[in-house]
């Protein structure tokens, strides 16, 4: 059930990042991060703020958020491996 509301606030998450012009399996965080990489001066903002909000749980949780993307890990397993079966 753990899992379950995870997977649930992560879709809704990517949701809201897609309605403001973000990637549609990009989260908020992650997001953040890529502009922030990017100088753009929003992407910083928003870097720091989420950065804030989640210090006491994660440390870089945007950079920890980025990096979960890059590597799929948002994904099931199955859909990680690069090859259709």
């Amino acid at each position: 059930m753990k899992r379950y509301f995870k997977n649930l606030l992560i879709a809704i998450d990517q949701l809201i990042n897609a309605i403001f012009g973000g990637y549609c399996d990009e989260t908020i965080s992650a997001m953040a991060y890529r502009n922030y990489i990017h100088g753009r001066w929003w992407g910083v903002v928003l870097k720091k703020t989420i950065d804030f909000i989640f210090w006491p749980i994660e440390k870089e949780h945007c950079l920890q958020s980025y990096i979960t993307e890059k590597r799929r890990g948002q994904l099931p397993e199955e859909y990680r491996k690069c090859r259709p079966d």
